[in-house]
């Protein structure tokens, strides 16, 4: 047998008979940092530039009810599974369909540049270390930062992406996710409240501005007075603030854990009622990739 096939037949035989259990494939590729990034050069010398790659991953992550084998294409089958390109949207979201590859294609670099994890538990401890999720910048051929001066420690977003796929995730991630959430969610609303007293006081001047154009104490618009004076242009900037605040909330799932904090004595957050509410507010739609399913 060829690689390819011997590669096929080892699928097979991790497989077995298996069906209601996670799979994880791995993909990546390595690319010039400097194709993206102008940065380095303040961090390395200029003889020393042109050597800069780094290995992009991408992530999908499901629950397969059975697997197709074919000459040409392996099927993980299953109605949904969830995909994250750190390099581009660093979060978790779900999407309708099989993880499925042709083999001719993908078999003949599992173990280079892709990676097939088969089974709930090899899943579970490949998310163990958050390493394994990380982008590797080489600096030389010879050398490559790989990662020695970071600890083991899990990646807690496998909570999330299990979350969205409406399956359960191990009690020590989802108390590491949880802790993560409730101090994202205390820096949510500091954040926001901060802008919001901000754009209080900005609405405020344009309310002056207003009275004293009804006054005729002005003798220009409304409008031109205030966009010369920068501030509308500072509220409508706030407001993109708060949206993008809530864009991560939403992505991190704060919508919907029953998370709350202790603003001061006698007063509570309630996480998720806060979050929807300023949605609505805010105009904000949640996306029905970024929501659990239903168990």
């Amino acid at each position: 047998m060829n690689n390819q096939e011997d590669t096929l037949s080892e699928i097979k035989k991790k497989v077995g008979g298996k069906k209601d259990e996670q799979i994880l494939l791995v993909t990546q590729h390595t690319e010039p940092l400097m194709k993206y990034s102008s940065s380095p050069q303040d961090l390395f010398p200029p003889q020393r530039r042109d050597e800069l790659t780094i290995t992009r991953k991408f992530f999908r992550l499901g629950i397969f009810d059975n697997t197709s084998f074919s000459d040409k294409e392996v099927i993980f089958n299953m109605p949904y599974h969830v995909e994250k390109n750190p390099s581009y949207e660093d979060y978790w979201k779900r999407v309708e369909g099989n993880i499925n590859f042709y083999s001719y294609s993908l078999l003949s670099v599992l173990g280079e540049n892709a990676f097939l994890h088969i089974g709930n538990k090899e899943v579970e401890e490949y998310f163990r270390d958050k390493r394994n999720l990380m982008e590797n910048l080489d600096i030389t051929k010879e050398s490559s930062f790989d990662d020695k001066c970071y600890k083991k420690i899990p990646e807690f977003s496998y909570v999330r992406a299990l979350h969205l796929l409406g399956a359960d995730a191990p009690k020590d991630f989802e108390e590491g996710y949880i802790k993560n959430c409730l101090g994202e969610a205390i820096s949510l609303y500091k954040d926001i409240n901060e802008i919001e007293g901000k754009t209080g006081a900005l609405e405020k001047r344009i309310e002056s501005i207003k009275e004293a154009c009804k006054k005729g104490e002005l003798d220009q618009g409304f409008k031109d007075i205030a966009f010369w004076d920068g501030t509308i242009k500072r509220v409508e900037e706030n407001r993109d603030k708060v949206i993008s605040y809530l864009s991560s909330a939403l992505k991190n799932g704060l919508h919907e854990y029953d998370l709350n904090f202790r603003l001061q004595p006698g007063i509570m957050i309630d996480v998720k009622e806060y979050v929807l509410g300023l949605c609505k507010e805010y105009s904000v739609d949640i996306p029905e990739e970024l929501c659990m399913l239903k168990k």
